[in-house]
């Protein structure tokens, strides 16, 4: 009963190719390591190295949380240290991965191919009775050339009668052989019909040639044999030339002209002269709307990504005044609640699109601030004062060789070296995400106070 994790989607962006891992009852480990069984890169180290491990325990299989930021199963968190037992269908979380549990159940009994007296078994067909002109009890041989070969009735497969003998029941249609024309009576319902006797057919009388006119077939005096091979050929007619109308572009009415202008006012060009159709123009500037609407959407998600990845507050939907373009799913769904306001509690089409606009713009000022605060945090622990203030306390050998107190300062640099980067590799939040989230923050308010204003 072997158990397959199937992954679903990485970051709500369904994957090329299928990746999957099946597990057996030796089980096996999920993280961000390649060692790991299901390994599930992950560039921003959300993902430990060995994130949860896979176990069979008394005939079901359990998840164990491993890494420092849970795994959640079916929406529900579990936490380190913590289990849960997995099922068919069931949703797991790891990081930006969403994968789906697919447990084997234990294969049903072979069906034998032969089952005796099914009522569904195909009838089997009899063999085929093959008629020999043999006699089989009379004793004679197949290689006995005079075995009753001018018996009447013999069998005689071109019909000939080469030995003379007069067959009876042969009929006038002496030409058809002399095999009998009955058969046997366990065969007579599946016998061919008689063919009818031929009808006679009345002779049609022969037709008279026509009467040719003395003379007709006569060769003239004057016949020349090579004038119809010298005669000029005769010039296939010319047809005359149809006149096809051209196609002309069909006026636009006054009801297409109203539209035309109110969409150029809409676009902040009412004087805007087009040499397209009108239908051809309000479908590219269609085009162009749900172009721009997917684009803004799909940033729109980048940041909400950022923002879940450095533990920041994601928008939740509320009451009233929620964009369409952050909480429908895709830009055909997003443009239909905006045409339509079919739903309550959603913004209208231009402020959604400017309030969007706004907030990526935040989102770029803020991502700049947090930057350099996580990048000053990682230097201000290469401070040498910081460093020097961790070591120990200088002794009398330090004082006469100060090689010796630089050799040691060197030493303890490597040392917070290989620390930083073993923090950056088990728990990116931590070393960088906890000052790029508070400046990120701060950021965001600043710029919410002066919008106020």
């Amino acid at each position: 009963m072997p158990l397959t994790l199937r992954i679903q989607s990485y970051r709500k962006q369904a994957l090329d190719a299928a990746v999957e891992r099946r597990f057996d009852r030796l089980g096996g480990t999920i993280g961000r390591a390649s060692e790991s069984d299901l390994h599930l890169p992950d560039p921003a180290k959300y993902i430990s190295r060995t994130h949860a491990r896979i176990d069979y325990v008394d005939g079901r299989f359990t998840l164990v949380d491993l890494g420092s930021n849970p795994s959640w199963v079916n929406d529900q968190p579990l936490g380190t240290g913590k289990s849960a037992v997995l099922a068919d269908g069931d949703r797991l979380t790891v990081g930006d991965y969403v994968l789906e549990v697919a447990v084997d159940e234990a294969p049903p009994a072979p069906v034998p191919l032969f089952a005796p007296g099914h009522p569904f078994d195909q009838p089997t067909q009899p063999e085929p009775e093959y008629v020999t002109p043999v006699d089989p009890l009379s004793g004679a041989s197949i290689l006995d050339t005079g075995a009753d070969l001018a018996a009447p009735g013999a069998y005689d497969p071109l019909g000939l009668n080469l030995l003379g003998q007069e067959d009876a029941a042969a009929g006038p249609d002496g030409y058809r052989g002399s095999e009998p024309d009955h058969v046997p009576p366990q065969h007579a319902a599946f016998g061919a019909a008689a063919d009818p006797p031929p009808t006679a057919v009345e002779e049609i009388p022969p037709v008279a040639p026509p009467a040719v006119p003395a003379g007709q077939f006569l060769i003239p005096d004057d016949y020349d044999p090579l004038a119809d091979l010298l005669a000029p050929r005769a010039q296939p007619a010319i047809p005359a030339p149809i006149d096809v109308p051209k196609a002309t572009a069909t006026p636009a009415t006054d009801g297409d002209s109203e539209l035309i202008q109110a969409l150029l006012r809409g676009l902040g060009v009412p004087d805007l002269e087009l040499d397209r159709p009108p239908a051809q123009t309000a479908e590219l500037v269609g085009a162009m709307l749900r172009e721009a609407t997917a684009g803004t959407m799909a940033v729109l998600l980048a940041r909400a990504m950022t923002k879940r990845e450095s533990r920041l507050e994601l928008t939740v939907l509320g009451a009233q005044a929620n964009n369409p373009l952050k909480f429908f799913p895709d830009a055909e769904s997003a443009l239909a609640q905006m045409l339509t306001n079919a739903m309550a509690g959603y913004m209208a089409p231009s402020k959604a699109y400017a309030s969007a606009f706004d907030d990526l713009k935040a989102h770029e000022m803020a991502v700049i601030a947090g930057m350099r605060a996580a990048l000053a945090g990682v230097l201000a622990r290469f401070d040498p004062a910081l460093v020097e203030r961790g070591m120990e306390p200088e002794g009398v050998m330090d004082k006469m060789l100060s090689s010796s107190r630089k050799a040691k300062l060197w030493d303890r640099m490597v040392e917070l070296y290989g620390e930083i980067v073993r923090e950056a590799e088990d728990d990116f939040q931590r070393l960088f995400g906890e000052r790029f989230s508070a400046a990120y923050e701060d950021q965001i308010a600043r710029l919410n106070q002066k919008t106020d204003k």
